[in-house]
């Protein structure tokens, strides 16, 4: 399920995740990877809900988050709308 794509570094724009998405929808992308499994379902939930504008409108994209490593990897995909 992961697509190879260049990995949103820590402190980036989410910009270019969200074109990505957007271009390849319901196809799941790796977004980032963080140490802390609770700073990971943050950003995920931030995703979902759109508070990154980027991933407007809420409900537009989908994300999972799972083990990466030592990490915790955050998965999303554009759905092409909200629900």
């Amino acid at each position: 399920m992961k697509a190879i794509v260049p990995l949103r570094k820590r402190g980036d724009d989410h910009g270019p995740a969200a074109e990505t998405l957007r271009k390849f929808p319901r196809r799941w992308f790796l977004i980032g990877t963080y140490r802390a499994r609770y700073s990971a379902v943050s950003v995920a939930g931030r995703i979902r809900s759109a508070c990154y504008a980027q991933y407007g409108p809420p409900g537009a994209f989908e994300t999972r988050v799972e083990p990466f490593g030592d990490e915790s990897g955050v998965y999303a995909r554009y759905t092409g709308g909200a629900r």
